[in-house]
């Protein structure tokens, strides 16, 4: 992936779909530190669309409390791009 490695990654090879699925936390386990804010990820979301990478980007409270709603959009977002 070069500079850049996905969280998780959805690949449909036939249809030509690659998306880049990023669980983003809120701060640094051992020093409390922010680690997203605007702007910090705009190199990195850059490189995968310049690829031909979709990108999704879930909050870690998102992923711990609505699961589903989660996998839904995620869901919505492989139709879309599929064209199904």
């Amino acid at each position: 992936f070069g500079l850049y490695t996905p969280d998780f990654i959805y690949i449909d090879k036939v249809t030509g779909v690659y998306i880049d699925i990023e669980l983003d936390e809120p701060y640094v386990y051992n020093t409390g530190e922010p680690t997203h804010y605007q702007g910090y990820d705009d190199k990195r979301n850059q490189f995968f669309l310049n690829n031909g990478w979709a990108i999704i980007r879930f909050s870690e409270e998102q992923i711990i409390r609505h699961p589903e709603s989660c996998c839904k959009q995620l869901a919505e977002l492989i139709t879309y791009l599929r064209g199904d």
